[in-house]
């Protein structure tokens, strides 16, 4: 996790396609990263949710689809 995935942000600034980052305050993936996914990626839009760890908004949760359903 630490080492991969080897990502470049030339990479990621080829991405074409409409993209959430999503993470949780209490993620154990420093918020910087994720902010950086969204700034380098065209048309990126980055959401944290509040209280929430790595998985706390996705694993038995309807949290990220009731996000993704608003937002589209």
């Amino acid at each position: 996790m630490m080492r991969e995935p080897n990502i470049t942000d030339e990479m990621l600034k080829r991405i074409t396609v409409p993209t959430f980052v999503t993470c949780g305050s209490r993620d154990l993936i420093k918020y910087e990263h994720s902010a950086h996914l969204a700034e380098t990626i065209p048309n990126a839009r980055l959401k944290v949710f509040y209280n929430k760890s790595h998985t706390g908004y996705i694993m038995g949760s309807r949290i990220i689809a009731d996000y993704i359903m608003d937002v589209v």
